[in-house]
């Protein structure tokens, strides 16, 4: 699951890194624009965000029912606050959001980690020696 939601949203992360401007302040490129693409960010990132977040999100909300609050509230706080910053900053400072932060941060941090991790766990579940 973690490999799969992984390859989507990093597809998805490209356009949103191209057309939130990160690129044409470090290096001078300028993406291809057309009527609407000032809006590119912001509804791809909502789908990454929703698709890619989902997962952590309902985490979460175990997590505080439960009132053990651990990881996925964390990574959960992490996303939101960067996506909701972004939708507001995109409302109130036309030209000052952080779309690909939050792509970002749940596409290389949170799925690659989580499928890296699952990986391990597979492969050093395979090699414990059995126990009598």
């Amino acid at each position: 699951m973690f490999r799969d939601r992984f390859y989507v949203s990093l597809v998805l992360t490209v356009p949103v890194v191209l057309y939130s401007g990160i690129l044409r302040t470090l290096f001078g490129f300028e993406p291809p624009a057309f009527p609407g693409s000032d809006l590119v960010p912001l509804v791809i990132s909502t789908f990454v965000f929703f698709y890619g977040g989902l997962v952590f999100l309902r985490g979460a909300v175990g997590e505080l029912a439960a009132r053990l609050p651990g990881m996925m509230t964390l990574i959960s706080l992490a996303i939101t606050v960067a996506f909701v910053y972004s939708v507001v900053a995109t409302i109130a400072l036309p030209g000052q959001f952080v779309y690909y932060d939050a792509a970002a941060v749940i596409v290389t941090l949170i799925y690659l980690g989580k499928y890296l991790e699952s990986v391990a766990t597979r492969s050093s579940g395979s090699s414990r020696p059995s126990s009598p």
